[in-house]
């Protein structure tokens, strides 16, 4: 480490405890216990997956025979659009978001290891 610079090594001392603070925080977060903050709490800690659903239902619909092929018309753009939302909609949570700043930190313990 004698070619880092020492502003450096500060910028990445001071890195490394905010995401130790960060990741406190996110392990402590579930245990608010707030009537204002239950919903909010609740979208954080469980995610939905619409893309999910809406392909299943889109594949559901998509498979009724029927002699018109109005259920093909109308089950193919819900499975496209379901594959859209997956795309675009990752339903992170806080775990996720916990486990990604651990790993964050460990990278940046090991460098100076």
């Amino acid at each position: 480490m004698s070619g880092v610079p020492r502003d450096n090594i500060k910028k990445v001392n001071t890195a490394v405890d905010s995401l130790k603070s960060k990741i406190s925080m996110y392990e402590n977060i579930s245990d608010l216990n707030n009537k204002s903050l239950k919903t909010p709490m609740r979208d954080l800690m469980h995610s939905s997956a619409p893309g999910k659903k809406l392909t299943k239902i889109g594949a559901i619909i998509f498979w009724i025979p029927e002699p018109t092929m109005i259920s093909n018309f109308v089950g193919l753009p819900m499975m496209a659009g379901g594959k859209l939302l997956d795309r675009y909609y990752t339903g992170t949570t806080i775990k996720h978001v916990n486990q990604e700043a651990r790993k964050t930190l460990e990278s940046l313990q090991g460098l100076f290891k």
